[in-house]
C-alpha cells in the first residue's frame, strides 16, 4: 500500500542521514521507489548503493530486475554478470537469462577464466 511505501521511503531517508555509507537504506530506497514505479530513479539508488558496497548481490538482483521492468535487457544482463550474481538469486521468470549465464560461466570454468564456485 501507498502510505506504507511512503513510511518506508522516509526511514530510509532518515537512516541514511544517519549513515551515509549505510548501503542498505540505499537499497532499501532504490526498492520502494521501484515498487512505485520510479525505476530510473530506483536506478540511481541502486547504483550509489553499489558505489558503497559493490558487492552487495542482492543490490545487483534487484537492479537487474528494475532493468528487466524497464525491458533494458542488455543492462539486465550486464548487472547480472558484474554483480556475478549466483543463478539460484536469478528470479524464475529470467530463466532464460539464468541458462545464458550457467553456460557463459561454464564456458569461462573451461577456458580458464573463472574459477568454479
Amino acid at each position: 500500500d501507498l502510505n506504507k511505501t511512503n513510511d518506508a521511503l522516509y526511514c530510509y531517508e532518515k537512516s541514511y542521514k544517519l549513515n551515509p555509507l549505510n548501503a542498505e537504506s540505499l537499497a532499501g530506497k532504490a526498492n520502494c521507489l521501484d515498487g512505485l514505479g520510479e525505476y530510473e530513479e530506483a536506478l540511481e539508488y541502486f547504483d550509489k548503493a553499489l558505489e558503497i558496497n559493490s558487492n552487495c548481490v542482492i543490490c545487483w538482483v534487484n537492479k537487474s530486475i528494475t532493468y528487466h521492468k524497464l525491458k533494458d535487457y542488455d543492462n539486465l544482463v550486464l548487472a547480472m554478470y558484474l554483480g556475478e550474481v549466483p543463478v539460484e538469486l536469478i528470479p524464475p521468470y529470467l530463466d532464460e537469462i539464468r541458462k545464458e549465464k550457467e553456460a557463459l560461466t561454464q564456458e569461462l570454468i573451461e577456458h580458464g577464466c573463472r574459477r568454479k564456485n
